[in-house]
C-alpha cells in the first residue's frame, strides 16, 4: 500500500469518527456524550441549596478547577511506566467529577454555554491541526509541516 493510500485511508477513518461523534448513535461512545442539562442543573441546585453562589466568582472557580485538576494528576504521581487507569478508576471518577462540577459552575458564573465553547474550540483546533499534517503526530501546530 502506498503512502498516499495509507494517508487517504487514515483521513477516511478520521472523517468516519467525526461523523460518529456528530451523530452520537454509536453505543460505544455513550460514555463520551455531553453533560445533560439536568446534570448541570443538579450541580447548580446543589450550590444554590447551600447559598454558595456568593462565593463562586470566576477567579475562585478558576482556582478550584486548577486545584481539582491537580488532585486528578496526583492519581498518577510516581506511577512511572504505569499509564493505565486500572485500580485507579474510583479516584479518577471522584476527581474528574470535581473538575467537571467546577467547570459547570464557572460556565454558569460567566454565562457561557459549555456546549458552544467546546464545539468552537474543536473547530479552531481542526483548523490549527489539519488531519493531513497532524495525523499521528504530537507536535504543536506551529511545528507541523
Amino acid at each position: 500500500m502506498s503512502k498516499n493510500e495509507i494517508l487517504k485511508n487514515s483521513i477516511t477513518a478520521v472523517q468516519e469518527r467525526v461523523e460518529a461523534v456528530q451523530q452520537p448513535a454509536a453505543e460505544e461512545a455513550k460514555h463520551l456524550r455531553g453533560i445533560a442539562e439536568e446534570t448541570a442543573d443538579l450541580v447548580c441546585a446543589f450550590r444554590d441549596e447551600r447559598n454558595w453562589k456568593q462565593f463562586h466568582n470566576p477567579k475562585d472557580l478558576a482556582v478550584s478547577i486548577s486545584l481539582e485538576a491537580a488532585e486528578l494528576l496526583e492519581v498518577f504521581q510516581w506511577s512511572g511506566e504505569d499509564l493505565k487507569c486500572e485500580g485507579k478508576l474510583d479516584k479518577i471518577r471522584e476527581e474528574l467529577a470535581d473538575v467537571a462540577n467546577y467547570c459547570i459552575l464557572m460556565a454558569d458564573a460567566c454565562g457561557i454555554s459549555l456546549d458552544e465553547i467546546i464545539r468552537a474550540k474543536v473547530k479552531r483546533n481542526g483548523e490549527k491541526y489539519p488531519v493531513e499534517k497532524a495525523y499521528g503526530k504530537k507536535d504543536k501546530y506551529t511545528e507541523l509541516k
